[in-house]
C-alpha cells in the first residue's frame, strides 16, 4: 500500500497543509504516524483512505509517470539532461532462494499478462480494475497462501521494478513507507475496549470519541499515536464474538448463543418417560393472608420431554422442587 505525505494530499485536494493536518487529527481520514530524528510526528495517509476521485487522480499521475500507456512521439529531438539516480544493487536471478525465485516468476508472468489485457480496453484504468478483480478471483488461494496483495499502485510499483530489471523489487511484498511505523499504545486500546465491551453497548463512534477525550486529558503524550476511527473500528472485528456477546449483551445471551450445549435425542423415549421442570419468579409482589409480609411468588412448569405438552404447574411462595 502506498502512503502520501500531508503535502502530497494537500496538492491532490487543492487545499492547505494545515487543513489536511486538522482532518487527520479529528479522525476524519485514516493515517499513520512516524517520527523523524527530532522526534517530530510525520503523518502518512494511505491512498485507499482518500475519496475515489482523489484516488483516480493519484493513479492517473502514476500512470503518466510510469508511462504505462502508449508513449507520445517527440516532435523534435531535444537534448535531455542526464538525471542522477540512486544506484540500486541488483542481484542475478540465481542469487535468490527458491521461494524468492518463485515470487519473481509469479510477478513477471502476471505483469506481462497485465500489459496484454489492459490494451484490450480503451480506458487503461478500467482495464486495470477488471484485471485486478479477475486475478483476485482466479488466484485467490495462491495470493492468500503467499500473502500477496494486488492493487493498482502495487502493479505500477512492480512494473517499474520489472522495467528496471530490479528483481529485488519483485520479491518485496511491502513498500517502504510503513517501515518503523508506530502502533497504537496498549493503554489506549485497553481504554477503548473498556468502553466498547460494556452493557451500555456504545457505538464505535462514541467509544472512539470518549477514548480520544480521555487520552487528551489524562495521557496527552499518547495523543499523537491516536489512529482514525476507522482503525479502531477494525480493532472491534478482531475481538472474539463470544467476548462481545458476554460483555455487551450479558451472561444469558452468551450462554444461549455461544456456550457449549448437548442436544437431547428423542428417538428412544416415549411420552411421560421424561419430564422437564423449571421455576420462574413472577414480576410482581404479593402479601400474605395476614398482610404482615410481602413476597414474590414462584411459578413452576412441568413439560413432557417427548410431546412438549404442559403436564402440570404450581405457584408457591418458595421454589418448588419436584421429587419422585
Amino acid at each position: 500500500m502506498d502512503y502520501l505525505t500531508v503535502k502530497e494530499v494537500a496538492e491532490l485536494k487543492g487545499c492547505s497543509e494545515q487543513y489536511v493536518q486538522k482532518i487527520i487529527k479529528d479522525g476524519k481520514i485514516e493515517s499513520q504516524v512516524e517520527y523523524n530524528e527530532k522526534n517530530r510526528p510525520k503523518y502518512l495517509v494511505p491512498v485507499s483512505a482518500l475519496p475515489e476521485p482523489l484516488q483516480m487522480k493519484y493513479y492517473g499521475k502514476l500512470t503518466s509517470e510510469a508511462q504505462l500507456c502508449l508513449q507520445k512521439v517527440q516532435e523534435t529531438a531535444v537534448p535531455q539532461k542526464t538525471k542522477r539516480t540512486k544506484a540500486v544493487v541488483k542481484k542475478e536471478f540465481g542469487e535468490f532462494n527458491a521461494e524468492e525465485r518463485e515470487l519473481i516468476t509469479f510477478w513477471t508472468d502476471l505483469l506481462r499478462e497485465w500489459q496484454i489485457r489492459r490494451r484490450e480496453y480503451d480506458n487503461c484504468a478500467e482495464g486495470d480494475m477488471v484485471f485486478i478483480a479477475e486475478t483476485k478471483r482466479l488466484r485467490r488461494a495462491y495470493l492468500a497462501e503467499h500473502n500477496i496483495s494486488i492493487s493498482r499502485d502495487i502493479l505500477y510499483r512492480k512494473y517499474k521494478a520489472y522495467r528496471e530489471n530490479n528483481l529485488q523489487g519483485l520479491t518485496e511484498n511491502r513498500g517502504g513507507w510503513n517501515k518503523g511505523q508506530t502502533s497504537i499504545p496498549q493503554t489506549v486500546i485497553e481504554c477503548f475496549n473498556a468502553l466498547y465491551l460494556s452493557d451500555a453497548r456504545l457505538p464505535v463512534a462514541d467509544c472512539y470519541r470518549l477514548t480520544r477525550d480521555y487520552v487528551h486529558d489524562e495521557i496527552p503524550e499518547y495523543l499523537p499515536f491516536m489512529a482514525s476511527e476507522r482503525t479502531f473500528r477494525r480493532l472491534t472485528d478482531k475481538i472474539y464474538p463470544a467476548v462481545v456477546k458476554y460483555f455487551r449483551y450479558g451472561e444469558k445471551a452468551f450462554i444461549d448463543d455461544c456456550a457449549p450445549y448437548i442436544e437431547r435425542l428423542y428417538d428412544d423415549i416415549e411420552a411421560n418417560d421424561v419430564w422437564i421442570a423449571d421455576n420462574h419468579t413472577l414480576d410482581f409482589i404479593t402479601r400474605t393472608d395476614s398482610g404482615e409480609k410481602t413476597h414474590r411468588l414462584y411459578v413452576t412448569g412441568i413439560l413432557d420431554a417427548k410431546t412438549e405438552v404442559l403436564v402440570g404447574w404450581n405457584i408457591t411462595e418458595a421454589k418448588f422442587y419436584l421429587t419422585l
